[in-house]
């Protein structure tokens, strides 16, 4: 008896603090559970469990709030507010931002359909086009992310500051495509100053035995490296060091 209180006792420490960083991560009032979590413990938690983490339905007999099969995820006040927006409008733009919202949080089959539903209303959206697109290139659909970002760029060569011209390089490197790839980082390179493109670029340029002008390439992004700020070393590090490994390989 004595080993199984001790073991209701530690349990409930461990589930008070998986269900804090739970409340932690969902940000929505996250203060008041907090303090709801850890002053009552452990009824805190156990109600916190039961009503802000419900359960999806997998039996029909069972409540949602009882089955302990899948989290149904609550939608955030941001989400709320672009879902009244489509609500109330429908228009292009609302479904844009509801796409773009949900590619942001990592839910890419919303965005998708978000953002075709936007496209269905003005299909000459360019930032709508993108968004679809990365979602696209995001879902391993390579095809149609290639389509939609030629388009863009098409009208607009410089269109997201150079991103989409890196993405689309990006593509047609995944898909295979290395001569248009190669053409695209060569503008890319010449152009701006991405180190994460220039490590593709110089990459790709060993592949096709062209080892000496991906030296040149990887030497730049070390030389560039040096005379950066500290946080902008910090964010492109991986890439800095990658350069650094390839020079070590290939003196």
């Amino acid at each position: 008896m004595k080993d199984l209180i001790s073991f209701l006792y530690y349990f409930s420490i461990i589930f008070s603090i998986l269900m804090g960083i739970d409340c932690i991560r969902r940000k929505d009032n996250a203060l008041f559970w907090l303090l709801a979590i850890f002053l009552f413990h452990p009824i805190g938690s156990i109600i916190y469990f039961f009503t802000v983490k419900p359960f999806t339905i997998k039996f029909p007999f069972l409540s949602p709030h009882l089955n302990p099969i899948l989290p149904i995820r609550e939608d955030t006040p941001e989400e709320r507010q672009f879902k009244e927006q489509v609500s109330n409008i429908g228009g292009p733009f609302q479904y844009e931002q509801l796409g773009l919202y949900y590619f942001k949080k990592g839910y890419l089959n919303k965005a998708e359909k978000n953002l075709r539903l936007s496209l269905e209303r003005n299909p000459e959206a360019l930032s709508a086009q993108y968004g679809l697109a990365k979602t696209l290139f995001r879902n391993e659909n390579l095809p149609e992310a290639i389509e939609l970002l030629e388009s863009v760029l098409k009208k607009d060569p410089k269109f997201d500051y150079g991103y989409a011209l890196f993405g689309l390089a990006d593509c047609y490197r995944m898909n295979g495509d290395n001569e248009k790839a190669l053409e695209l980082y060569e503008k890319v390179s010449k152009t701006y100053s991405f180190f994460r493109a220039n490590v593709q670029y110089a990459e790709l340029l060993e592949e096709n035995n062209r080892l000496e002008e991906a030296r040149n390439i990887m030497r730049s992004v070390v030389d560039s490296s040096k005379t950066i700020p500290d946080y902008k070393r910090e964010q492109e590090i991986k890439w800095i060091e990658a350069a650094e490994r390839f020079l070590k390989k290939h003196p």
